[in-house]
Protein backbone atom coordinates (compact mmCIF):
# COMPACT_ATOMS: atom_id res chain seq x y z
CA UNK A 1 0.00 0.00 0.00
CA UNK A 2 1.38 3.41 -0.96
CA UNK A 3 1.71 6.12 1.67
CA UNK A 4 -0.91 8.30 -0.03
CA UNK A 5 -3.36 5.38 -0.05
CA UNK A 6 -2.76 4.74 3.65
CA UNK A 7 -3.28 8.42 4.48
CA UNK A 8 -6.49 8.42 2.44
CA UNK A 9 -7.81 5.49 4.46
CA UNK A 10 -6.75 7.16 7.71
CA UNK A 11 -8.57 10.40 6.91
CA UNK A 12 -11.70 8.66 5.64
CA UNK A 13 -11.74 6.40 8.69
CA UNK A 14 -11.31 9.41 10.95
CA UNK A 15 -14.41 10.95 9.35
CA UNK A 16 -16.38 7.74 9.96
CA UNK A 17 -14.98 7.34 13.46
CA UNK A 18 -16.16 10.84 14.32
CA UNK A 19 -19.75 9.70 13.71
CA UNK A 20 -19.27 6.50 15.73
CA UNK A 21 -17.78 8.61 18.53
CA UNK A 22 -20.56 11.21 18.49
CA UNK A 23 -23.27 8.55 18.54
CA UNK A 24 -21.48 6.74 21.37
CA UNK A 25 -20.94 10.02 23.22
CA UNK A 26 -24.70 10.49 23.56
CA UNK A 27 -25.06 6.98 24.93
CA UNK A 28 -22.19 7.49 27.37
CA UNK A 29 -23.55 10.65 28.97
CA UNK A 30 -26.94 8.98 29.36
CA UNK A 31 -25.34 5.92 30.94
CA UNK A 32 -23.22 8.01 33.28
CA UNK A 33 -26.20 10.00 34.59
CA UNK A 34 -28.97 7.39 34.60
CA UNK A 35 -27.15 4.04 34.32
CA UNK A 36 -29.33 3.15 31.31
CA UNK A 37 -28.16 1.77 27.97
CA UNK A 38 -30.32 3.42 25.31
CA UNK A 39 -30.65 1.01 22.39
CA UNK A 40 -33.14 3.41 20.77
CA UNK A 41 -30.40 6.03 20.40
CA UNK A 42 -29.78 5.32 16.72
CA UNK A 43 -33.51 5.31 15.96
CA UNK A 44 -33.70 8.88 17.29
CA UNK A 45 -31.27 9.90 14.58
CA UNK A 46 -33.31 8.02 12.00
CA UNK A 47 -36.47 9.89 12.99
CA UNK A 48 -34.62 13.22 12.86
CA UNK A 49 -33.44 12.45 9.33
CA UNK A 50 -36.92 11.43 8.14
CA UNK A 51 -38.48 14.61 9.55
CA UNK A 52 -35.76 16.72 7.94
CA UNK A 53 -36.23 14.95 4.61
CA UNK A 54 -40.03 15.29 4.69
CA UNK A 55 -40.04 19.01 5.48
CA UNK A 56 -37.31 19.75 2.94
CA UNK A 57 -39.31 17.90 0.26
CA UNK A 58 -42.31 20.13 0.99
CA UNK A 59 -40.44 23.26 -0.12
CA UNK A 60 -39.59 24.30 3.43
CA UNK A 61 -36.07 25.72 3.91
CA UNK A 62 -33.63 22.96 4.71
CA UNK A 63 -32.58 24.53 8.00
CA UNK A 64 -36.20 24.44 9.19
CA UNK A 65 -36.34 20.71 8.55
CA UNK A 66 -33.01 20.14 10.31
CA UNK A 67 -34.08 22.11 13.38
CA UNK A 68 -37.42 20.27 13.47
CA UNK A 69 -35.69 16.89 13.19
CA UNK A 70 -33.18 17.70 15.92
CA UNK A 71 -35.94 19.02 18.19
CA UNK A 72 -38.00 15.86 17.67
CA UNK A 73 -35.03 13.64 18.58
CA UNK A 74 -34.37 15.68 21.72
CA UNK A 75 -38.03 15.60 22.79
CA UNK A 76 -38.41 11.85 22.23
CA UNK A 77 -35.21 11.19 24.15
CA UNK A 78 -36.30 13.46 27.02
CA UNK A 79 -39.76 11.84 27.16
CA UNK A 80 -38.24 8.35 27.22
CA UNK A 81 -36.41 9.13 30.43
CA UNK A 82 -38.92 11.44 32.13
CA UNK A 83 -42.06 9.36 31.63
CA UNK A 84 -40.71 5.81 31.41
CA UNK A 85 -37.17 5.16 32.64
CA UNK A 86 -37.02 7.60 35.55
CA UNK A 87 -40.17 6.16 37.20
CA UNK A 88 -38.73 2.67 36.68
CA UNK A 89 -35.43 3.66 38.30
CA UNK A 90 -37.27 4.60 41.50
CA UNK A 91 -38.47 1.04 41.96
CA UNK A 92 -36.18 -1.44 43.66
CA UNK A 93 -35.38 -4.71 41.97
CA UNK A 94 -36.02 -3.48 38.43
CA UNK A 95 -32.48 -3.72 37.06
CA UNK A 96 -32.34 -4.45 33.34
CA UNK A 97 -35.71 -2.96 32.47
CA UNK A 98 -33.96 -0.04 30.74
CA UNK A 99 -32.69 -2.51 28.14
CA UNK A 100 -36.18 -3.90 27.55
CA UNK A 101 -37.75 -0.46 27.40
CA UNK A 102 -35.23 1.06 25.01
CA UNK A 103 -35.33 -1.99 22.75
CA UNK A 104 -39.11 -1.64 22.72
CA UNK A 105 -38.82 2.04 21.80
CA UNK A 106 -36.36 1.11 19.04
CA UNK A 107 -38.90 -1.29 17.55
CA UNK A 108 -41.70 1.25 18.00
CA UNK A 109 -39.81 4.06 16.27
CA UNK A 110 -38.84 1.73 13.43
CA UNK A 111 -42.46 0.66 12.94
CA UNK A 112 -43.66 4.27 13.08
CA UNK A 113 -41.07 5.30 10.48
CA UNK A 114 -42.13 2.51 8.14
CA UNK A 115 -45.82 3.35 8.63
CA UNK A 116 -45.38 7.09 8.06
CA UNK A 117 -42.61 7.19 5.47
CA UNK A 118 -42.78 3.78 3.81
CA UNK A 119 -40.08 1.18 3.24
CA UNK A 120 -38.50 2.69 0.13
CA UNK A 121 -34.86 3.74 0.39
CA UNK A 122 -34.45 7.45 -0.33
CA UNK A 123 -31.57 9.67 -1.37
CA UNK A 124 -31.02 12.37 1.22
CA UNK A 125 -29.88 15.96 0.79
CA UNK A 126 -26.08 15.94 0.07
CA UNK A 127 -25.13 18.38 2.89
CA UNK A 128 -21.65 18.94 1.50
CA UNK A 129 -20.92 15.40 0.35
CA UNK A 130 -20.88 16.74 -3.23
CA UNK A 131 -18.29 19.43 -2.44
CA UNK A 132 -14.76 18.01 -2.90
CA UNK A 133 -11.88 19.00 -0.62
CA UNK A 134 -8.38 18.23 -1.89
CA UNK A 135 -5.44 18.05 0.51
CA UNK A 136 -2.45 17.36 -1.71
CA UNK A 137 -3.10 13.94 -3.22
CA UNK A 138 -5.88 13.20 -0.71
CA UNK A 139 -9.57 13.60 -1.43
CA UNK A 140 -12.35 14.19 1.08
CA UNK A 141 -15.58 16.12 0.93
CA UNK A 142 -16.80 19.14 2.84
CA UNK A 143 -19.20 17.02 4.89
CA UNK A 144 -16.38 14.82 6.20
CA UNK A 145 -14.12 17.75 7.04
CA UNK A 146 -16.75 19.85 8.82
CA UNK A 147 -18.25 16.96 10.79
CA UNK A 148 -14.87 15.57 11.90
CA UNK A 149 -13.60 18.94 13.10
CA UNK A 150 -16.98 19.69 14.70
CA UNK A 151 -17.02 16.43 16.66
CA UNK A 152 -13.46 16.94 17.92
CA UNK A 153 -14.32 20.48 19.05
CA UNK A 154 -17.52 19.24 20.72
CA UNK A 155 -15.72 16.52 22.67
CA UNK A 156 -13.04 18.96 23.82
CA UNK A 157 -15.72 21.50 24.73
CA UNK A 158 -17.65 18.93 26.75
CA UNK A 159 -14.53 18.07 28.75
CA UNK A 160 -14.23 21.75 29.63
CA UNK A 161 -17.97 21.93 30.36
CA UNK A 162 -17.82 19.06 32.85
CA UNK A 163 -14.96 20.56 34.84
CA UNK A 164 -15.62 24.30 34.61
CA UNK A 165 -19.38 24.91 34.65
CA UNK A 166 -21.94 24.57 37.40
CA UNK A 167 -24.22 22.30 35.41
CA UNK A 168 -21.26 20.16 34.37
CA UNK A 169 -20.30 19.67 37.99
CA UNK A 170 -23.94 18.83 38.75
CA UNK A 171 -23.86 16.14 36.04
CA UNK A 172 -20.74 14.65 37.58
CA UNK A 173 -22.34 14.67 41.03
CA UNK A 174 -25.49 12.95 39.78
CA UNK A 175 -23.41 10.40 37.87
CA UNK A 176 -21.36 9.61 40.99
CA UNK A 177 -24.17 9.34 43.54
CA UNK A 178 -27.72 10.51 42.68
CA UNK A 179 -28.97 10.14 46.27
CA UNK A 180 -26.12 12.22 47.67
CA UNK A 181 -26.55 14.81 44.92
CA UNK A 182 -30.25 15.10 45.76
CA UNK A 183 -29.49 15.49 49.46
CA UNK A 184 -27.18 18.38 48.55
CA UNK A 185 -30.06 20.19 46.86
CA UNK A 186 -29.40 19.28 43.22
CA UNK A 187 -32.41 18.70 41.00
CA UNK A 188 -31.54 15.19 39.82
CA UNK A 189 -34.60 14.93 37.57
CA UNK A 190 -33.67 18.16 35.81
CA UNK A 191 -30.09 17.01 35.24
CA UNK A 192 -31.29 13.68 33.87
CA UNK A 193 -33.81 15.33 31.59
CA UNK A 194 -31.30 17.81 30.18
CA UNK A 195 -28.77 15.03 29.63
CA UNK A 196 -31.23 12.83 27.76
CA UNK A 197 -32.43 15.75 25.64
CA UNK A 198 -28.86 16.70 24.70
CA UNK A 199 -28.06 13.07 23.92
CA UNK A 200 -31.09 12.97 21.62
CA UNK A 201 -29.81 16.10 19.91
CA UNK A 202 -26.44 14.45 19.20
CA UNK A 203 -28.23 11.35 17.87
CA UNK A 204 -30.22 13.60 15.54
CA UNK A 205 -27.04 15.19 14.21
CA UNK A 206 -25.50 11.78 13.52
CA UNK A 207 -28.69 10.50 11.88
CA UNK A 208 -28.89 13.46 9.51
CA UNK A 209 -25.19 13.34 8.61
CA UNK A 210 -25.18 9.57 8.02
CA UNK A 211 -28.27 9.88 5.82
CA UNK A 212 -26.51 12.52 3.74
CA UNK A 213 -23.55 10.19 3.23
CA UNK A 214 -25.50 7.01 2.54
CA UNK A 215 -29.27 6.79 2.04
CA UNK A 216 -32.40 6.93 4.16
CA UNK A 217 -34.64 4.10 5.36
CA UNK A 218 -35.90 2.81 8.69
CA UNK A 219 -32.82 0.64 9.35
CA UNK A 220 -29.82 2.59 8.06
CA UNK A 221 -28.69 3.64 11.56
CA UNK A 222 -28.60 0.09 12.98
CA UNK A 223 -25.02 -0.73 11.85
CA UNK A 224 -23.79 2.57 13.29
CA UNK A 225 -25.51 1.89 16.60
CA UNK A 226 -24.09 -1.64 16.84
CA UNK A 227 -20.51 -0.50 16.16
CA UNK A 228 -20.84 2.39 18.60
CA UNK A 229 -22.09 0.04 21.32
CA UNK A 230 -19.19 -2.32 20.58
CA UNK A 231 -16.74 0.54 21.07
CA UNK A 232 -18.49 1.36 24.33
CA UNK A 233 -18.17 -2.22 25.54
CA UNK A 234 -14.47 -2.33 24.66
CA UNK A 235 -13.66 0.97 26.34
CA UNK A 236 -16.16 0.78 29.20
CA UNK A 237 -19.50 2.54 29.38
CA UNK A 238 -18.59 4.34 32.59
CA UNK A 239 -15.70 6.21 30.96
CA UNK A 240 -15.23 8.72 28.15
CA UNK A 241 -11.71 8.73 26.73
CA UNK A 242 -11.27 4.96 26.31
CA UNK A 243 -14.59 4.19 24.55
CA UNK A 244 -14.39 7.25 22.30
CA UNK A 245 -10.84 6.28 21.34
CA UNK A 246 -12.12 2.77 20.67
CA UNK A 247 -14.76 4.24 18.33
CA UNK A 248 -12.08 5.90 16.20
CA UNK A 249 -9.94 2.75 16.35
CA UNK A 250 -12.86 0.59 15.25
CA UNK A 251 -13.48 2.84 12.25
CA UNK A 252 -9.79 2.74 11.33
CA UNK A 253 -9.66 -1.04 11.47
CA UNK A 254 -12.86 -1.26 9.45
CA UNK A 255 -11.39 1.02 6.79
CA UNK A 256 -8.17 -0.97 6.56
CA UNK A 257 -10.03 -4.30 6.50
CA UNK A 258 -12.39 -3.08 3.79
CA UNK A 259 -9.45 -1.92 1.69
CA UNK A 260 -7.53 -5.17 2.19
CA UNK A 261 -10.25 -7.81 1.82
CA UNK A 262 -13.20 -6.03 0.23
CA UNK A 263 -16.41 -4.26 1.22
CA UNK A 264 -18.34 -7.47 1.88
CA UNK A 265 -15.82 -8.70 4.44
CA UNK A 266 -14.92 -5.51 6.28
CA UNK A 267 -17.76 -5.66 8.81
CA UNK A 268 -17.39 -9.41 9.58
CA UNK A 269 -13.67 -8.79 10.16
CA UNK A 270 -14.56 -6.10 12.68
CA UNK A 271 -16.76 -8.47 14.67
CA UNK A 272 -14.15 -11.24 14.64
CA UNK A 273 -11.49 -8.90 16.00
CA UNK A 274 -13.89 -7.51 18.63
CA UNK A 275 -14.68 -11.02 19.89
CA UNK A 276 -10.97 -11.78 20.14
CA UNK A 277 -10.31 -8.50 21.96
CA UNK A 278 -13.05 -9.11 24.51
CA UNK A 279 -11.65 -12.59 25.08
CA UNK A 280 -8.06 -11.53 25.74
CA UNK A 281 -8.19 -7.98 27.17
CA UNK A 282 -7.47 -7.79 30.91
CA UNK A 283 -10.48 -6.89 33.01
CA UNK A 284 -8.91 -3.62 34.05
CA UNK A 285 -9.37 -2.32 30.51
CA UNK A 286 -13.07 -3.02 30.58
CA UNK A 287 -15.99 -1.72 32.58
CA UNK A 288 -17.18 -4.99 34.07
CA UNK A 289 -20.49 -3.50 35.14
CA UNK A 290 -21.15 -2.11 31.67
CA UNK A 291 -20.08 -5.26 29.88
CA UNK A 292 -22.22 -7.56 31.98
CA UNK A 293 -25.34 -5.46 31.54
CA UNK A 294 -24.91 -5.08 27.80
Amino acid sequence: MQLSGLLQILLSSLATGALYALLLFGMLIVYRVSKAVNFAHGALGMMAAFITFTLAARTQPLWVGILAGLAAAAVISFATDRFILEPISRKAGRDGLDLVVTLGILLLLTAVAEALFGTTTRSFVPLGTDVPVEIGDLFLNLNQVVVTLGVLVLLAGFAWFLSKTQFGLAMRAVATDPALAKSMGLNVSRVRGATWAFAGLTAGVVGIVVASRLSLDAYYMTPFLIKSVIAGIIGGLDRFVAPLTAAFGLALFEGLATYAIGTNYGTPAVFIVVILLLAVLPKRFLSEKGVVRV
